[in-house]
């Protein structure tokens, strides 16, 4: 079982990294996220990947749907 403290110190840093103005940051987090996330985040983070969607840069649009199937796919 995952340790909830840990769960909320890399989701927290993994968000930071979304925020971040280097693409190349946002794109490895958002792949990353689906690898740690649980039900509490869920909401949180789906809507910061629907926002991503939409990003003029391509590589992080992508990543954000490539991470948003695999959320709903984990939590089918």
């Amino acid at each position: 079982m995952r340790k909830q403290s840990s769960i909320y110190i890399v989701t927290s840093s993994l968000l930071k990294d979304i925020h971040h103005k280097n693409s190349h940051f946002r794109r490895n987090s958002l792949r990353t996220i689906p690898l740690i996330i649980d039900d509490s985040n869920l909401t949180q983070i789906e809507r910061y990947i629907k926002a991503l969607i939409v990003d003029p840069d391509v590589g992080v649009s992508s990543a954000a749907l490539l991470s948003g199937l695999q959320m709903f796919q984990k939590n089918e």
